[in-house]
């Protein structure tokens, strides 16, 4: 009986240590987070401006098109870095990002205020368009928000 017991015991410690090993590798990305991983090439950014209710604000839209080289990499490990320069020789931006939804995720950079909120828009093999919101006052009294829309293609 005392074989069956520690053979038993064994088994249960081999086990367990085989299972802590399968736990130790993250599982792959699926779903938006395997759509998303990858470098992005930055083509334009536009800023549209909106009042406190959803209404355009004053212009209501300005498009910066992107120097070339500038460009977001989301890893398959949950990091992101946005490059603004044609060489690596200058540090871009950095941090994590977690899957919110079906259409949705959150960067974290550890030098802004707090997490941003983004909204795919458009996500294909070869496009990814997502916006985020900021608060504001315009001429710092009229209270009003404004959408960054990034608009950007697979690879160089």
């Amino acid at each position: 009986m005392k074989v069956h017991q520690t053979t038993l015991l064994l088994l249960l410690f081999v086990s367990a240590c085989s299972r802590d090993h399968e736990n130790s590798m993250p599982p792959p990305p699926t779903g938006l987070q395997a759509m998303m991983t990858g470098k992005w090439t930055i083509n334009n950014v536009t800023t549209l401006y909106f009042d406190s209710t959803g209404e355009p604000f004053g212009v209501g839209k300005n498009l910066y098109v992107t120097p070339p080289g500038y460009y977001f990499q989301f890893n398959s490990n949950s990091t992101w870095m946005e490059v603004l320069a044609d060489t690596l020789s200058i540090n871009g931006m950095e941090g994590t990002y977690s899957i919110a939804g079906d259409s949705s995720f959150i960067l974290v950079n550890p030098a802004a205020p707090g997490p941003e909120t983004c909204i795919v828009d458009t996500l294909t093999s070869s496009m990814f368009v997502f916006h985020h919101e900021r608060s504001t006052h315009y001429n710092g009294v009229t209270p009003g928000f404004l959408r960054y829309r990034f608009h950007m293609t697979r690879g160089n």
